[in-house]
């Protein structure tokens, strides 16, 4: 085996380790109830940008199926989390776990107002 399959095989491997530790990401995200206030949207929206250079630059430039295949792969799973992310933080809603003690009765809201 020559020293350039041995280090694509490498990259594929390695490329496929790095796209399979998104998932805990991606998971914890699924499973958040706190609308993702403490995780940076920004730096999830500049990873996101990115990944779509690294799949043009893969696809157009490089035109290594290896390559492109991590590239596609970091792209999806970048772009899951941020899609996590951006639908906790401004369309899930949580009301649903609101404890019954937390909600007034509707004749005292009434009197409210």
């Amino acid at each position: 085996m020559d020293y350039q399959t041995l280090l694509t095989t490498a990259y594929g491997i390695a490329g496929a380790a790095g796209i399979a530790a998104y998932l805990p990401q991606a998971w914890a995200l699924w499973r958040d109830e706190t609308g993702s206030k403490n995780i940076p949207l920004t730096t999830w929206l500049l990873w996101g940008g990115q990944t779509i250079i690294y799949v043009l630059y893969a696809v157009f430039v490089v035109q290594e199926p290896t390559f492109i295949a991590v590239m596609v792969g970091t792209f999806a799973v970048t772009h899951l989390c941020l899609w996590l992310l951006v639908w906790n933080r401004y369309f899930r809603t949580y009301s649903h776990h609101r404890r019954r003690e937390d909600t007034p009765p509707a004749a005292e809201i009434g009197e409210r107002y």
